[in-house]
């Protein structure tokens, strides 16, 4: 009888199980640029080609003013106001609102899709025409393989812990959520252990004053450092370059590197810039690397030249 309860029981369990168990499925591979520490894919609009900067730290996919003429997307151009909150502090900003009857990454295709338009051109370091933000990233895995040339999307189903199909070693980093689908994940800077946003669209790093302060630097230092100026949605503000000694992410080691610190509070009217976290994290230390982030299981892998080799980082 026994056996006989046993068997019923694992028929019932077992289609549920396989139901269940973890899948992970590539949806589309397109061709990835990676200039100024940034990341550019091809994404069309309304069957008009431009190029949109990968950004996991902007909420929204955001068209530049030009390109969205261009697209001839559906615009109400009575502004209103966006709130933009980045480096700097919060800035706000007259937008208005696209109406798009088609977009296009790779072989993902969406029907009817609204994006803010900022009314003045993106501030970036190359030509972009748009932001693609995490209200797309956000419903797949990202792979962004940097020396091969290409991002990969990934959808997982049923997954709680995955492995990238990656041969050699790598790297596994917690991420923690933040809010509006933003991630952030620990890093060491010389005396201290940091919680920075990881922020695609950020380009370097970035960290708050107080940040800098724990990790090392005195007042007096930052009042030596040099001083010069850098621009994002949040607005222009002011950088200090100081150099720490040594930068840890996962394995990697950077000794020696001059790291921006922005010498303003991290509150700005009402607005946290940060999230209440001690800066933001770019692409620029992993312009040799894989990276796969997976908003599913919450990790960032990272492969180096050498981790893709077997090997271990020095």
């Amino acid at each position: 009888m026994r056996v006989i309860l046993l068997a019923t029981a694992l028929a019932a369990i077992l289609p549920a199980a396989a139901r269940a168990a973890c899948t992970i499925g590539r949806v589309t591979t397109v061709p990835l640029q990676f200039m100024q520490a940034r990341a550019l894919v091809q994404v069309s609009i309304n069957e008009t080609p431009g190029q949109f900067e990968v950004d996991t730290g902007s909420q929204d996919t955001i068209l530049d003013p030009a390109y969205a003429q261009a697209a001839h997307v559906g615009m109400d151009r009575h502004a209103g106001r966006m709130t933009m909150v980045g480096a700097g502090g919060a800035q706000s900003l007259p937008i208005w609102t696209a109406h798009a009857r088609h977009i296009q990454v790779g072989d993902i295709s969406f029907q009817d899709w609204e994006f803010p338009v900022v009314t003045d051109p993106l501030p970036s370091p190359v030509h972009i025409d748009g932001l693609l933000g995490a209200d797309f990233l956000h419903y797949f895995d990202i792979e962004l393989d940097i020396p091969g040339g290409h991002m990969t999307l990934w959808r997982l189903s049923g997954c709680t812990d995955i492995h990238p199909v990656w041969t050699g070693k790598y790297d596994a980093i917690q991420l923690t959520s933040v809010k509006r689908q933003k991630m952030s994940m620990p890093i060491w800077i010389d005396n201290a252990f940091l919680d920075v946003e990881f922020d695609t669209g950020a380009g370097a790093l970035l960290l708050t004053r107080d940040a800098a302060i724990r990790a090392g630097a005195t007042e007096a230092q930052l009042q030596l450092d040099r001083t010069s100026h850098g621009a994002g949605l949040g607005g222009n503000f002011a950088i200090i370059g100081h150099r720490f000694q040594t930068l840890l992410i996962g394995s990697l080691v950077f000794n020696n590197k001059i790291i921006a610190v922005d010498p303003n509070p991290p509150r700005l009217n009402g607005f946290d810039a940060y999230d209440g976290r001690d800066g933001l994290l770019g692409l620029a230390p992993f312009g040799d690397d894989k990276l796969w982030i997976s908003f599913a299981t919450r990790t960032l892998f990272l492969q180096s030249p050498l981790q893709a080799q077997g090997k271990s980082n020095p």
